[in-house]
């Protein structure tokens, strides 16, 4: 990730409930990475910010999770066993 420019800015958007600070970055995505924010823009319906925010978000709560010796497990439609999930 390159980050070019990080700023710091008051949200007084309308519907906001209370000013947030917001960080302003670049990324250089690959060609994996940007066919993956492509589906889940439109399998979620949400904004290519509101994607990437979400993804951070869930990436920091696997991190943490592996951080203090959990694991994770996911079970497919029509799969016996969960299998488990490992972050390279």
């Amino acid at each position: 990730m390159t980050v070019s420019r990080t700023q710091e800015q008051q949200s007084g958007g309308v519907g906001d409930k209370a000013p947030s600070k917001l960080t302003r970055v670049t990324v250089n995505l690959g060609p994996r990475a940007t066919r993956a924010l492509e589906y889940i823009e439109v399998a979620s319906s949400d904004s290519r910010t509101d994607s990437i925010n979400r993804a951070l978000q869930v990436y920091a709560f696997m991190l943490e999770v592996l951080e203090n010796e959990g694991e994770m497990l996911v079970k497919r439609k029509g799969q016996e066993a969960p299998e488990q999930i490992h972050l390279l």
